[in-house]
């Protein structure tokens, strides 16, 4: 696992020095880690922009850490334009897994759900951690987004690759922060998924090459097809 690590360093990191930050992407997915002059303290933020198919509108899937919380954010075209809210507006959410069941919730003006926790709320933050397995163990996550906005109804549909999440997950320095102790199991859930890929690979490769050999007595040769000359 530490060598993949070093790869994936390798290949993709970008660093800077400027403001106690760094960054580097993987595909779509980006993350940024910022130290605090002041107080020291590490934030990480990991987040993907995603385009609607056949559409102008993108939306803002982020996610960040820090010593407290672990905090879940959904930005739709209206947060992200910031389009007047009032008390009667409301965006709801649609958000399937994988093929799992799609579920429901639903997001405030400041792009919260369930899974936000500005305070140390340890409640929200392990429904967060909860979640964050859930994409592990799952190579989509699709998003539907209902927007009401006075009169106005809006919907919104993303699909974000989850493959590259993960690669940014194995190598972020989580030291100092809330997910400090569930990185060893992040690398063992990754680590259980390609050994199971491997062992699927072997085994496919091993039945074609148990197939049955081909020989004469088991093939239907043309030479073997008895037919009359046609009466001319």
């Amino acid at each position: 696992m530490k060598m993949i690590k070093q790869i994936i360093i390798s290949m993709v990191f970008i660093s800077s020095s400027i403001l106690y930050s760094q960054y580097y992407a993987i595909g779509e997915w980006h993350l940024v880690e910022k130290i605090d002059p002041i107080t020291d303290v590490k934030e990480i933020s990991i987040f993907i922009k995603k385009q609607e198919e056949n559409s102008l509108n993108f939306n803002t899937l982020m996610i960040k850490v820090n010593s407290n919380s672990i905090n879940i954010n959904l930005y739709t075209p209206s947060l992200l334009f910031k389009q007047r809210f009032n008390d009667d507006d409301k965006i709801d959410i649609i958000y399937r897994l994988g093929k799992n069941e799609p579920r429901n919730t639903s997001l405030n003006k400041y792009g919260e759900t369930e899974f936000y926790s500005l305070t140390n709320s340890q409640i929200a933050s392990q429904q967060s951690i909860i979640l964050l397995k859930e994409l592990l163990h799952n190579n989509t996550l699709a998003v539907r987004a209902l927007e009401t906005i006075g009169s106005a109804k809006y919907t919104y549909t993303y699909v974000y690759e989850l493959q590259k999440l993960k690669e940014i997950l194995l190598y972020a320095d989580f030291e100092g922060t809330i997910l400090e102790n569930y990185q060893a199991e992040f690398e063992s859930i990754l680590e259980n998924q390609q050994t199971e890929k491997d062992k699927t690979s072997q085994d496919s490769e091993s039945s074609e090459d148990t197939e049955t050999p081909k020989t004469k007595d088991n093939i239907y040769l043309i030479d073997d097809i008895n037919y009359e000359k046609p009466i001319i």
